[in-house]
């Protein structure tokens, strides 16, 4: 994930746009059945109340915070699931 769609991300999360929630909700419940999900701290830095599912969760595979990765607008997921 390049530092742009990492705070294109980060934005996405503070900034809500209803297009954007709508293709997060669906990352978020790919991600939140994923095995490469695992639980961190981020929930105590960036909690997900609209995705409870991805809650303080990551990617074990790139190490992205789930809750910033889903709102990238461009980025894929490294495992191809999105």
């Amino acid at each position: 994930m390049s530092v742009k769609e990492i705070l294109n991300g980060y934005k996405n999360y503070f900034i809500t746009n209803e297009v954007i929630e709508e293709k997060a909700k669906k990352r978020a419940a790919i991600c939140a059945g994923c095995k490469f999900a695992k639980k961190g701290m981020h929930a105590a830095v960036l909690p997900d109340v609209t995705l409870g599912e991805i809650n303080g969760y990551y990617c074990s595979v790139c190490f992205c915070p789930l809750s910033v990765k889903v709102r990238s607008e461009n980025h894929k997921c490294p495992k191809k699931y999105w």
